[in-house]
């Protein structure tokens, strides 16, 4: 891309891959006699059940192998072409999860089959992996975590990528999944009023 607009960073679970569908399938799978929370209220998956229920849904993701296999969100990639055309230079910036010391090379690995075809190894190369996002300059972060912690001191937007658990976020703009025909002016948007 000749002229950047800027960076915008892009979280990776629920947002890239698809996070909720594979700890529901495996629910599903390995643990039958949980009923499947829907729609989901917290954005912490396994406070939508029952407490009982907390560290067998946390040992999904907590297991080796978990990050590895998500599928991808739908429209992902075309949404990160999408910022691209847009004129931005997407970056992954992505919560390593301290209880699965497999995390970040998982996601490493994840990315390499799905956006490094695509979009070279550049996408790794720039990738984030921290859990304060507030520490990065960016025109915008697009999350779906309803409330990110410290953002005062951001100098970015928040973009919620929309799930059934952050209608209620405090954040003024929000993605209706990567075929959300604002995806490029709510990125100008958010660049005009960091």
């Amino acid at each position: 891309m000749e002229h950047s607009k800027g960076d915008v960073l892009v979280d990776m679970d629920g947002v890239l891959a698809a996070f909720d569908a594979s700890v529901e399938a495996t629910i599903t799978e390995l643990h039958p006699e949980i009923m499947l929370v829907r729609p989901r209220q917290e954005f912490y998956i396994h406070q939508d059940y029952a407490e009982e229920h907390h560290l067998a849904i946390k040992g999904i993701w907590q297991a080796q192998g978990f990050y590895r296999q998500l599928n991808m969100v739908d429209g992902a990639t075309e949404g990160w072409g999408k910022i691209v055309e847009a004129g931005f230079r997407p970056r992954i910036c992505s919560s390593p999860i301290p209880q699965n010391p497999n995390c970040v090379s998982e996601k490493v690995g994840w990315l390499e089959e799905h956006f490094v075809p695509d979009f070279g190894y550049s996408v790794i190369d720039e990738a984030v992996f921290d859990r304060d996002k507030t520490k990065y300059g960016a025109v915008a972060l697009i999350d779906d975590k309803p409330d990110i912690p410290g953002i005062e001191k951001a100098n970015w937007q928040h973009i919620v990528f929309d799930a059934s658990y952050n209608k209620l976020s405090s954040a003024r703009l929000r993605l209706n999944g990567w075929r959300d025909p604002a995806l490029s002016s709510l990125l100008n948007e958010a660049a005009r009023t960091r």
